[in-house]
């Protein structure tokens, strides 16, 4: 006659043991996929920011040297709000320094793309 212990099979304890692990390892995956939904999220915003800031740098090199002013900040595409400077004869005369920055909101916190350009006349 065989004994209870020797009998194959699982017992309780060991499906809960599993069941916990599972969970675990379940839970531990939910938060790595928040965590790449949102980077993901922030690198999109960022390469938008570049992007508009890199038209507004185009379109500000394709005017008139004099024509050049500062000027925003404008809304763009609802989330963004883009402005520029223009410095005259910085850093030597003849020259306007412009600076283009792009700002959004991500997680509560400001975020800025800014690119600069130095144009001669």
């Amino acid at each position: 006659m065989a004994s209870p212990l020797s009998k194959k099979g699982f017992t309780l304890v060991e499906l809960l043991v599993t069941m916990l692990l599972i969970t675990i390892f379940t839970v531990g995956l939910a938060s790595v996929n928040v965590m790449a939904v949102k980077s993901n999220s922030y690198s999109r915003l960022s390469t938008q920011a570049t992007v508009l800031a890199k038209d507004k740098m185009e379109a500000l090199k394709n005017m008139n040297y004099d024509a050049m002013v500062s000027g925003g900040p404008e809304t763009v595409a609802t989330v963004f709000s883009r402005q520029w400077t223009v410095q005259n004869n910085v850093p030597v005369t003849n020259t306007k320094t412009v600076t283009v920055n792009v700002s959004w909101l991500s997680n509560g916190l400001t975020r800025t793309v800014t690119i600069r350009s130095i144009i001669d006349r």
